[in-house]
């Protein structure tokens, strides 16, 4: 089976041509509804960057960005810049796929001392290639100028996404958009930034599972999945597959979490829907939950949907959650458990027998506040019922695990 997608271009930008068969598709991060807020820094600005998720392998055609400068009365005819990246997710690392430096004239607008631009550049050959699956690159840029020049980096509220958008210091660390600026804004506790970038992929190996929509939404402690097909052929069904939490091994573990029947060979538009009443017990560190679709033939043959993720508010307090894969199979050599904390403390995990002899120690150590995924290795262990526990001051969490051959 093949599912036709529809990639819409935006009428408002300069679409470049391209060969009939590679689809592009333009990745657009800011909250159309929100607010026009502006922040305000002196020149040479820092860093700014969005993480972007194209859907497979991708090159990166172009970049669109709002920004402002302020011109001081001393600047004369000198330039400013603005400084453009194309980075390999691994912030606050930054590997560098593609660059460039562009010129900003200091009369494009007149008088007008401060007026935003949209930026369209072009990655020539070699392109900035982002790979593997998922695609995830940042698109980054700074702005630099004459003493006394500002650098207005436009930005709506309140963001889908708080944890997208980031600065980069000067020593490579990163620091949430969000953090940065909620001072200078005058942002209440519960307000959210996010800046406003767009970025044009293609993709030169094409998308193997093409839908006409597929997408996910957070509410009420559930994660609701649709999807539309506008054709169909010999499809038996979709498997729905969400991505475990991540235990630091750099293993992306895709687990199977339901079936929805497909309706054969049909040329009919049809709707899926499906809801992932546990989201929460695959939430990555940064909040988010990523879903893909398995799409299956009756002859068995498949193929694999782009990914979507959703933003789940991180849990606070002192929490032991449920080992995964629970339960732990001993083929696969370690399970992981998360634990939560409110504050940086000094804490204990431990295992036990079903007849609560202690058997090891998994960790130990001083760990600071938020959410952190420990291996639980099942070397030396039987199939049977054994719990772990977690220690900090006089706080005491026990949970059970199963381990099966």
């Amino acid at each position: 089976m093949r599912l036709v997608m529809y990639c819409v271009a935006l009428a408002f930008l300069t679409v470049p041509t391209v060969q009939a068969q590679i689809i592009c598709e333009p990745l657009r991060y800011f909250n159309e509804t929100g607010q026009d807020l502006v922040y305000t820094e002196a020149m040479p600005s820092s860093w700014w960057a969005v993480r972007m998720s194209a859907n497979w392998k991708a090159d990166v055609d172009s970049a669109y960005i709002s920004f402002g400068v302020a011109r001081a009365s001393t600047s004369g005819l000198t330039p400013d810049t603005l400084d453009l990246r194309i980075l390999k997710d691994q912030l606050p690392q930054q590997v560098i796929l593609d660059q460039l430096t562009v010129l900003i004239p200091p009369n494009l607008q007149g008088n007008v001392p401060d007026a935003y631009f949209v930026v369209e550049f072009r990655i020539d050959q070699p392109v900035a290639r982002v790979h593997p699956t998922p695609a995830d690159f940042w698109l980054s840029w700074r702005l630099r100028g004459p003493t006394g020049d500002q650098a207005r980096i436009r930005l709506k509220t309140p963001a889908a996404n708080p944890h997208r958008s980031v600065r980069l210091g000067t020593a490579g660390d990163t620091l949430m958009a969000t953090l940065a600026v909620k001072a200078q804004l005058g942002l209440g506790r519960q307000d959210s930034v996010d800046l406003w970038a767009e970025a044009r992929v293609c993709y030169p190996d094409g998308i193997p599972v093409e839908l006409s929509a597929f997408s996910a939404a957070y509410a009420d402690g559930n994660a609701e999945l649709f999807w539309q097909t506008a054709s169909e052929e010999n499809n038996m069904g979709f498997y729905i597959e969400r991505l475990a939490s991540s235990s630091g091994t750099g293993l992306q573990l895709w687990q199977e979490i339901g079936f929805v029947p497909g309706h054969g060979t049909t040329t009919r538009q049809h709707e899926y829907r499906f809801t992932d009443t546990r989201p929460g017990d695959a939430v990555q560190a940064s909040g988010r939950v990523r879903y893909r679709l398995r799409q299956v033939d009756f002859d068995g043959r498949y193929e694999t949907s782009p990914t979507v993720e959703i933003h789940v508010p991180l849990r606070t307090g002192f929490a032991l959650e449920q080992n995964y894969p629970n339960p732990a199979h001993l083929q696969r050599g370690s399970t992981t458990v998360a634990v939560q904390l409110e504050e940086a403390d000094h804490i204990t995990v431990a295992l036990y027998d079903a007849l609560g002899r202690r058997l090891r120690t998994i960790a130990r150590g001083t760990y600071d506040a938020g959410r952190h995924f420990i291996d639980v290795p099942l070397d030396g262990l039987r199939a049977g019922t054994y719990y772990y526990r977690l220690t900090a001051g006089t706080e005491v969490r026990v949970r059970r695990m199963t381990v099966t051959e």
